[in-house]
């Protein structure tokens, strides 16, 4: 079974669900070079105030199955959330 943008897409939707409910961030999928990478940075609403202050979360643009890999191993070890509570 391949890995696909839709599994990246349902990973990342679940991960906002989980971390970015009480939040001013919410994860994002960066598309370029042929791959993709996950980012942090503030909800459209936050930016006026705040800008966009973009976090990176995976390795580099990748393709979508090492990309998930990254997303599981920053999770396993806690960098997601606290991304989230850091006052970036």
């Amino acid at each position: 079974m391949r890995i696909t943008i839709t599994d990246l897409r349902a990973e990342v939707a679940d991960l906002n669900d989980r971390y970015s409910k009480r939040s001013k961030k919410q994860l994002t999928i960066s598309y370029a070079y042929g791959g993709y990478e996950v980012n942090i940075q503030f909800k459209p609403k936050y930016q006026k105030i705040h800008g966009t202050g973009v976090s990176q979360i995976t390795n580099g643009h990748d393709s979508a199955s090492k990309t998930i890999e990254g997303l599981y191993l920053a999770d396993s070890r806690g960098w997601i959330r606290d991304a989230f509570k850091r006052k970036d």
